[in-house]
């Protein structure tokens, strides 16, 4: 299975509140959603989401 990988890297005075705010807007927030909603209006159907709190990767598995 072919991957590609996004990621955010948050740097300064505030990064780790950053980064924190945006976790917890992925989890909690409805980010993980309108991801999805814009993925679908991209074309790209359906997609599954696995998330390890651990090491705050988030997987998104398209289904086509």
């Amino acid at each position: 299975m072919a991957g590609k990988s996004v990621t955010f890297v948050f740097t300064g005075p505030k990064a780790e509140e950053a980064a924190e705010a945006l976790w917890v807007q992925y989890l909690d927030g409805g980010l993980d959603e309108e991801i999805e909603a814009r993925l679908l209006q991209q074309g790209v159907g359906e997609t599954e989401y696995e998330w390890d709190v651990d090491t705050r990767t988030v997987t998104i598995s398209t289904k086509q």
